[in-house]
């Protein structure tokens, strides 16, 4: 396996892996807690991680749909998103589609690597795009952190 696609793959599930760890020092009655009405809670932060690793994973395979169909597909996750309710089924759904993320990676063939990665937020070499999906979950990751220091939780839990 090409050197870059494994080292987007250790980022991709460290990145999974921090993500539901800072998902789990959420005490319980915090998960929904939204530092603002038009805030997302925890839970929310982590659920949309969840949706949008398939995203992220359609663009790596080059499968992902027409924009007007891309358009419905984020107003439902957005949706999903805002319904999010359980800690298990969210962490179930981040790693299930971790898995996929995983999967595109290792199928992905040298000639796509050297590709361009199509995105609705600009096209970039896919030797770069393969690494977003890792920094994604990272990034928040250190939204929930952050959260929790919004609402007094100011411990370093690793």
């Amino acid at each position: 396996m090409n050197h870059d696609i494994e080292g987007a793959i250790f980022y991709l599930k460290m990145g999974s892996e921090r993500l539901i760890k800072s998902l789990e020092h959420v005490p319980e009655e915090k998960l929904t807690w939204q530092p603002s009405p038009t805030a997302k809670s925890s839970l929310q932060v982590a659920a949309h991680v969840g949706y949008s690793n398939t995203f992220m994973a359609k663009i790596v395979d080059d499968t992902l749909p027409p924009k007007e169909v891309l358009e419905e597909l984020f107003r439902k996750i957005d949706e999903d998103v805002k319904n999010a309710s359980s800690r298990k089924d969210v962490i179930d759904l981040i790693r299930k589609t971790t898995l996929e993320a995983v999967k595109s990676l290792e199928e992905l063939s040298d000639e796509r690597l050297a590709s361009i990665a199509k995105t609705p937020f600009g096209d970039m070499p896919m030797s770069s795009f393969i690494y977003v999906t890792g920094s994604h979950s990272v990034s928040h990751a250190a939204q929930i952190d952050y959260i929790q220091t919004v609402y007094g939780d100011i411990d370093m839990h690793f």
